[in-house]
């Protein structure tokens, strides 16, 4: 598997993200996928009935999401491509890193989510290099995954390094502000967390 910088990628169901989600995966020889993650903003989210949240602009229940489509297609080519670079990840390993993260609502980070773990998990390992958080939706599955790491481990003995470790190591990209929790929780907690 290719050594290149980890990468995890937080995406909402637009069109654009599918086209961007194919290249992505053109280049996945290139760097360490370590998760694919379902996620809302404000343009598109999945709702959640028993809070009384609708749907919104979310594909219908059954129907394969972007992520996995993507997949799929990349699985079509996969043959051609590790005749150029064996480098190129298996469609089993990409499907393995599809997690979905916090998609009820906009902004949503109530609860821990599979996507909130998966990126907590890539943040508290000590590896070198650093992690690239994309946020092609909103960064709230982000989000989440910082606050369970804040809620988990601030006020114990290595709290202060762990979180320096964090701040040093995770660098946020994100396409707008697609929902208010970047502003509302990752800056004010993570105020040296790097955001492109």
């Amino acid at each position: 598997m290719h050594t290149g910088p980890r990468t995890v990628v937080t995406t909402d169901p637009e069109l654009d993200d599918l086209n961007s989600m194919l290249r992505l995966l053109l280049y996945s020889n290139e760097i360490d996928l370590r998760g694919l993650v379902y996620s809302s903003s404000q343009f598109h989210v999945a709702g959640d009935p028993e809070r009384g949240i609708a749907p919104h602009r979310w594909p219908a229940p059954g129907e394969r999401l972007h992520i996995d489509q993507a997949v799929d297609a990349y699985e079509q080519v996969h043959a051609h491509l590790v005749v150029h670079d064996p480098d190129y990840p298996s469609p089993e390993h990409l499907r393995g890193l599809i997690a979905w993260g916090n998609v009820a609502a906009v902004g949503d980070m109530e609860a821990d989510t599979p996507g909130s773990d998966l990126i907590r998990s890539v943040l508290l390992e000590d590896e070198p290099g650093q992690v690239f958080l994309q946020t092609w939706g909103g960064p709230n599955t982000i989000a989440r995954a910082l606050r369970s790491i804040q809620l988990e481990f601030e006020g114990t003995p290595g709290w202060e390094e762990l979180h320096a470790r964090i701040s040093r190591t995770a660098v946020i990209t994100s396409f707008g502000q697609q929902d208010s929790t970047f502003d509302e929780y990752i800056r004010p907690h993570w105020p040296d967390l790097e955001h492109r």
